[in-house]
């Protein structure tokens, strides 16, 4: 009954519930309107999302745009793919409650906060037309690998590399208290990100938010364009004042409201499971049942529901190599390094050799191997690799 196709019972409930429900409706939000902006914009984009304990978001942003089914071919577009996905959803036989290895359009583990924003900007580095979205939650901007990773716009060129739009969601509560960020006013918040190098953008009109969010993204595609003009022209912005966002709405937005009369919306306790018990508890049943009800599951694939015409109509690129889930860079870039053979190089035991010669005539070979398509990253790779190998003892010997 994953689609509420019949009246929700007990029985219909996992025997065990897991899952982190706060940061979910952000996620949903800000995910939606980045296809929108993809769309509208044709750009080449993917988003890194820090909260990934926000797994059931992203996982249902992928099923609608059918991103999953490449990938996993039983979880289609329909409402039997639908049912195996929700099922499936933290058991063994499914998807984890983390964003993992495994959900499409993923590079980091979401469980393991801190390090997002680290690896967007290593994403975007030498891929001079991709802009990477990172949603970075209040709680793990706390983290020590989070501040120090706020200034790695400092090593983008924007000549030769991408961008990243950095998203702190601040919905002001971590597992168990408020952040840090939850307690700054909106100055604070501005002055901190400025004194960063920021340009800061807060979206925080609960009665606009839709506009005021579309609005923002667009404002930021604006800004990253014109630095990137700039460079690309020969005429750099000196210091240039990349663009940010703060996305301030409640933990669990349109959730549960109120528990035994203590706020779940708005509070830490909409963190994870908001309803924990309700097979044995009534109220708890009562209020799930109403929750879920709200959604009404059950009209997405009946036969006269326009829903996924409009979704795909409006909001999905058309092209699936433009879908977030579906981005070649986020699954399709390792390749094993094909290395001349180092034996023709070798020297007879006993012979006299300079060991930086020898590697200096293997990164030769390297060089006429992969003639221009060998980046920089590449060779200082390649340098730290033979390094090592001599260190070690291996490669062309030496006396």
């Amino acid at each position: 009954n994953t689609m509420l196709e019949a009246e929700l019972s007990k029985n219909d409930i996992k025997p065990r519930l897991l899952g982190h429900w706060g940061t979910c409706p952000g996620l949903t939000l800000v995910y939606s309107h980045l296809n929108l902006l993809i769309r509208k914009n044709d750009l080449d984009m993917f988003l890194i999302t820090g909260p990934g304990h926000g797994a059931p978001a992203i996982l249902a942003c992928l099923a609608l745009e059918d991103s999953l089914s490449p990938f996993y071919p039983d979880l289609t577009r329909t409402k039997e793919g639908f049912g195996k996905l929700i099922a499936g959803f933290s058991t063994p036989k499914g998807f984890p409650s983390h964003v993992s290895a495994g959900v499409p359009g993923s590079i980091h583990e979401g469980g393991e906060l801190g390090y997002a924003l680290g690896v967007a900007f290593g994403a975007v580095m030498d891929n001079p037309n991709l802009i990477v979205a990172c949603i970075v939650g209040d709680g793990e901007a706390e983290t020590g690998p989070t501040a120090t990773a706020w200034h790695s716009y400092k090593y983008i060129d924007p000549a030769e590399s991408g961008a990243v739009l950095p998203i702190l969601h601040a919905n002001g509560f971590k597992i168990s208290e408020k952040t840090i960020f939850g307690t700054m006013d909106d100055k604070e918040i501005v002055a901190l990100f400025s004194g960063y190098g920021y340009q800061c953008c807060i979206v925080s009109d609960l009665g606009n938010l839709d506009h005021q969010l579309a609005a923002a993204l667009q404002w930021a595609l604006a800004e990253i364009r014109t630095i990137q003009n700039a460079a690309r022209s020969g005429k750099p912005i000196v210091k240039p004042r990349w663009p940010m966002i703060v996305l301030r709405t409640p933990k669990g937005y349109s959730g549960p409201k109120f528990l035994d009369g203590k706020p779940i919306e708005g509070n830490y306790r909409a963190h994870q499971v908001p309803l924990a018990s309700p097979t044995s508890v009534p109220e708890q049943f009562k209020l799930l049942k109403e929750w879920l009800e709200s959604y009404k599951s059950w009209e997405i694939f009946s036969p006269n529901s326009q829903l996924l015409e409009l979704i795909d109509q409006y909001l999905i690129p058309p092209d699936p190599c433009k879908r977030m889930g579906q981005r070649k860079e986020t699954y399709d870039t390792h390749y094993l390094v094909d290395l001349p053979d180092w034996n023709n190089l070798a020297v007879e035991k006993g012979d006299d050799a300079s060991e930086t010669k020898c590697a200096g005539a293997f990164i030769r070979d390297i060089f006429k191997k992969y003639n221009q398509r060998l980046s920089h990253h590449f060779l200082m790779l390649m340098l730290s690799f033979i390094g090592i190998l001599l260190r070690l003892g291996y490669g062309p010997q030496t006396s």
